[in-house]
This record gives C-alpha cells, sequence and structure tokens, in this order.
C-alpha cells in the first residue's frame, strides 16, 4: 500500500513541529509529520527545563550552533505572542561562591561569551546580585547575568506548534516509526518510505529528518552515517509551589569539569526545578529516575 506525500517529517517534538509550522504557511504544499508515539512532544522536547539560551555558555568552535541560537533568541517574544505560549526574559546568573571563582571563572565565562557574540554579559558584585536574588547561597561573591536568557513550558510551546500546523492544513500520523527509506532519482516521487504502521510504505518528494534521539538511526537510513547520537541523561528535582517565591530568574552554580553546573529555575507552572544530573547512556530508552542520582545531584 502506497500513498504519495510532498514533505515528510519524520519527528513530532519540538523542531518537527516547528519545521510544520514554517511549511504550513506556503501555499499548495502539503506536509504530514510522522510520529512514532502517540501524541506530539513525547520525548526529550518534553523533558527538560524549558530554558531558552542566549549563546552565551556555547562552544566558540562551533559557529553554526551558535548562529543558530543568536538568531533564533531575538525572536521569542514574537513566536510566543503568535502562539499565545508565556515567555518570560528572565536572565540567568552563575553564581560565584569563591574568591577564585569570581576573579578567574566568571571573567573567562563572559570572555567566552563574547567569543560566541554574546555581549550583554556582565559581572555583577553581591549586593547587585542579592538585590535580584535574595535567596540565593549566602557566601555568593557574585555572579556573571545574562539579560537574554529566558523560560517558557517547552510543552506548551510544542503543542501551540503543532496546533497551528494542523490548523493551517499539515497532517500527522502517530504510532509511525520510520523504519526504511530508499532514493528513487528517476521516478517523479523519489524518496520511499516505511513505517510500522500496518506496514505502509509511503512516497515522499521529500523528507525532512527531525528524530531527536533517533535522528542518526533515520540518518543511515538514507545513506548517511557520518554522526552518532550519544544520549545523556538528567534527573531534576521538582519542588513544591509555596517555593515558587524564591527565585526570579535562572540560576546556576560556576561550571564543573564534566557539566555546566546545578540549575534552579522557576517553571511557567511555578514550581521550582532543581537540577540536573548527567549520565551518559547507551540505552536511549532509558528514563527512569533514581534516588542515588537524585541524591548525588
Amino acid at each position: 500500500m502506497k500513498k504519495k506525500y510532498k514533505v515528510l517529517i519524520a519527528g513530532g517534538g519540538a523542531v518537527g513541529c516547528a519545521i510544520a509550522r514554517e511549511l504550513s504557511q506556503y501555499k499548495n504544499l502539503s506536509v504530514t509529520v510522522l510520529e512514532k508515539e502517540d501524541d506530539v512532544c513525547s520525548g526529550t522536547s518534553k523533558a527538560n527545563n524549558s530554558h531558552i539560551v542566549c549563546g552565551a555558555d556555547l562552544d566558540p568552535s562551533c559557529p553554526l550552533e551558535i548562529e543558530m541560537i543568536r538568531r533564533s533568541n531575538k525572536r521569542w517574544e514574537e513566536i510566543t505572542e503568535e502562539l499565545d505560549v508565556e515567555y518570560t526574559r528572565c536572565g540567568s546568573f552563575n553564581v560565584a561562591v569563591t574568591e577564585r571563582e569570581f576573579n578567574e571563572t566568571l571573567p573567562a565565562l563572559q570572555k567566552k561569551a563574547e567569543a560566541c557574540g554574546v555581549f550583554t554579559t556582565r559581572v555583577i558584585g553581591r549586593e547587585e546580585l542579592l538585590s535580584k536574588e535574595p535567596y540565593v547561597n549566602p557566601d555568593a561573591l557574585g555572579a556573571l547575568y545574562a539579560p537574554e536568557d529566558g523560560s517558557l513550558l517547552s510543552y506548551y510551546l510544542v503543542l501551540a506548534l503543532a496546533e497551528n500546523a494542523a490548523v493551517n492544513g499539515v497532517s500527522f500520523i502517530f504510532e509511525s516509526e520510520v523504519t526504511s527509506l530508499s532514493y528513487r532519482p528517476s521516478a517523479d516521487s523519489p524518496w520511499t518510505v516505511g513505517i510500522n504502521n500496518e506496514e505502509k510504505t509511503l512516497e515522499a518528494d521529500y523528507v525532512i529528518n527531525s528524530a531527536g534521539l533517533y535522528s542518526d538511526k533515520v540518518s543511515k537510513m538514507a545513506g548517511w552515517d557520518n554522526f552518532e547520537i550519544r544520549p545523556r541523561k538528567g534527573e531534576f528535582w521538582v519542588i513544591d509551589k509555596k517555593y515558587s517565591g524564591r527565585v526570579n530568574s535562572i540560576v546556576y552554580g560556576c561550571p564543573q569539569p564534566d557539566f555546566r553546573g546545578t540549575t534552579v529555575v522557576k517553571t511557567r507552572d511555578g514550581n521550582l526545578m532543581v537540577g540536573p544530573t548527567a549520565r551518559d547512556l547507551r540505552d536511549k530508552e532509558e528514563k527512569g529516575t533514581t534516588s542515588d542520582a537524585l541524591d548525588a545531584g
């Protein structure tokens, strides 16, 4: 059984739904999203701290990532207003609690931010930090302030993107994992796409790979096997809403050798999230939480 499509998008997370919404604005372009779960936003897109970064802590040796984040960061007010999703550009602080962190780590972080094109960061002292975040570590000496960072609820965003795309004519096929891809350059619809949903075969002029953790698998099906997704799991504490007034922005410690440091952020639902841990995995389906990891975090 074969059905022809113009554009097939593999993956219904934040990237897939954003692409679907963007393409839905073009007339006479049929777009369909294939999602292996029973709803959009079922993977990594729903399980994160929903921190919208400005790029201050990126690796300066990754210019493409820097360009993408810097260009997108300026659009968040516009996008969330169009989609009626709550968003706040609350800023973030890397808090220093030792003389070495204040005198060496913070200036180094600021220099790194400037190398990434972020020139709005600044090192602030203890008095200004406490005026903005009075409940930080009482030993805090100051912080690096990045005012362009922001926060939203990622799953609200993805749902809004998907709903807007659907209203504009995009179709979604759920419980449909891409199982094979083949390319026939002489055919009118060159891509043949196998999915596990009743063993159907689809044809499409274009296939967009936004399969998240499994994008390497989809890429290999298409003949490009030059990268591998290696998952890293982070676990958070979610704190009762009665403590939500303890944090006004996104608060980090200073980065550690193996991870960027513990984050405290107030979600748009009013909870505090503390974390994450960072553990490299081989199993992409490993999503459990453990008391040992949370105690360590």
